[in-house]
């Protein structure tokens, strides 16, 4: 018996951005900086309020005229969310809304809000600094009003609607956000922040998130002898972030077909669609649009 050992040879890159964090949270690097991503941060806390039914039944909405009204504030609005300590609102989903339902922002304990718009304004993408495409109505997504515009806060955030006035309306809502421990700095959202470099990233989906930046590209190819193991990249620099890593081993092609899309609604009707399959392929990939948290 002859036994055969396979030599593969790998051929791989790394790049690599000195990336420094920021002193003072605003939200708006967690859009643009895309090396920050695989950072874990242990002094973050991620988190998300919803509408839910606290039965544990599918009546996850509020409404007045059912079993799940809102708690009200003082001014007799409906609560979407209130939290105390130092943080940034970074998404919002809701959907059932009138589009004449208002929405109110209270930041840092204030009585007088500092965003006070209705649905179909805030969320028209077009009213600064509400602008698409990090805030898009329904129109855009797949039935949902869609926010991914942070809201920083030093000290709380009470986010209200005046759902009571509507009380035959189901209102269903996702907000998510992060909290910070320690001597992280936040500053409250003013309005006047620049935002247009996460439109940009926003706009440029599907295109190299690099960009610009320079990069230190180190390749290098491997001979492997089958159950053999070697050290790839040793990196002797500190404060450096490897952002990527490609892989190429021969004979091994990723063949991936042309995406098929629909034009369905998350809120009404339905679509349906027949797609062949080949039955040599490994796998099937569905990709959700771009509603959050659904």
């Amino acid at each position: 018996m002859k036994i055969m050992t396979i030599r593969n040879r790998l051929t791989f890159g790394f790049l690599m951005l000195i990336s420094g964090l920021q002193a003072q949270e605003t939200g708006i690097t967690d859009i643009t900086d895309f090396d920050r991503l695989p950072l874990i941060r242990t002094d973050v806390i991620n988190r998300l309020s919803s509408s839910h039914d606290p039965a544990g039944g599918n009546r996850d909405y509020y409404k007045e005229k059912d079993v799940r009204p809102f708690t009200l504030d003082q001014n007799g609005d409906g609560i979407l969310l209130h939290v105390k300590g130092k943080g940034i609102v970074n998404a919002i989903w809701i959907t059932g809304y009138d589009p004449n339902q208002r929405l109110k922002f209270y930041f840092d304990g204030e009585s007088t809000p500092s965003i006070d718009e209705n649905v179909s304004t805030f969320f028209s993408g077009s009213k600064s600094p509400f602008l698409a495409p990090l805030v898009v109505n329904d129109e855009v997504s797949s039935g949902g009003f869609i926010s991914y515009m942070p809201f920083p806060f030093q000290k709380e955030i009470m986010i209200t609607t005046n759902g009571n006035s509507y009380p035959d309306r189901s209102c269903y809502s996702n907000i998510g956000y992060e909290l910070f421990e320690g001597d992280r700095q936040v500053i409250t959202w003013t309005g006047d922040e620049d935002l247009s470099a996460a439109r940009e990233a926003f706009n440029n989906r599907g295109n190299d998130p690099r960009g610009d930046q320079q990069y230190t590209t180190i390749s290098d190819t491997i001979d492997l002898a089958a159950g053999e193991s070697k050290t790839a990249i040793l990196i002797n620099e500190q404060d450096q972030v490897v952002s990527g890593l490609f892989l190429q081993i021969p004979g091994l092609e990723l063949n991936v077909g042309a995406p098929i899309t629909d034009k369905g609604r998350a809120n009404s009707d339905f679509s349906q669609f027949t797609m062949k399959i080949d039955p040599s392929a490994s796998k099937v990939v569905l990709t959700r649009r771009l509603d959050y948290l659904i």
